[in-house]
Order: C-alpha cells, then sequence, then structure tokens
C-alpha cells in the first residue's frame, strides 16, 4: 500500500522542542506523528486526556485564599475610577487606602479624593 503525505503548519519554536524531545527517544518527527495516528486508531480516540494550562504556584494560592473567603485588598496606591458618592462609598475602599477618583455628573469635573481612615 502507497504512503500519503500527511502536512501540518506549526511554529517554529514548537517544531524544534518537539523534534528535541523526539529524538531524546530515538525517535524522527515523522515516526512520532505515525505513532499518534496509529494509537489514535487503536483506541478510538486521542492516545492522551487533553488538558488546559495548569495554574502557577501564585495563581493556586490566591484561588485557595478565595475558596477560604477572603478578599485582597488593592495595592495601597492604586487608583479606582468610579463615580463617587460620599454617602455611598464603601467602608472597604476608605479602611485599604484606595485612592479614589470621583466625577461630578452635573459638570462632568473630577476630582481626587484621598481615603480617610479614620471612617
Amino acid at each position: 500500500m502507497a504512503n500519503v503525505t500527511v502536512q501540518s503548519r506549526v511554529k517554529p519554536e514548537l517544531k524544534e522542542k518537539a523534534e528535541a524531545v523526539f529524538s531524546a527517544v530515538g525517535l524522527s518527527t515523522s515516526d512520532a506523528i505515525r505513532m499518534f495516528l496509529q494509537q489514535s486508531v487503536n483506541m478510538g480516540g486521542l492516545p492522551f486526556r487533553p488538558t488546559a494550562k495548569q495554574p502557577n504556584a501564585d495563581t493556586l494560592e490566591a484561588m485557595a485564599e478565595l475558596a477560604k473567603g477572603r478578599r485582597f485588598a488593592a495595592p495601597r496606591n492604586s487608583i479606582k475610577t468610579s463615580a463617587f458618592n460620599p454617602c455611598t462609598a464603601s467602608r472597604a475602599h476608605r479602611s485599604f487606602g484606595v485612592m479614589s477618583v470621583g466625577v461630578n455628573t452635573n459638570t462632568k469635573t473630577w476630582r481626587s479624593l484621598k481615603p480617610s481612615m479614620n471612617s
């Protein structure tokens, strides 16, 4: 039986990294692709379980904190842009020291409001 050609476009970096992996186990890229295709047929599907990229350690830690019900404070020098109403301003914004920027909706002017740490 005659062979057919299978072509695929991939980024050069991916090809180089994959070739290094295949070479380390004594395979050419063509051999590895043939093995993939044959295993797909043998298993009736992909020969591996596709997975998404896993979060890094910092993201996992943040996710665990959120799962425990803890909230992260904004950095002390961050700026929050929103319409500011001192009657409904969040106590959390003031207690975390977030700089608020308010807009007067009547005159469309902006003003910077320094948070009060005593509120």
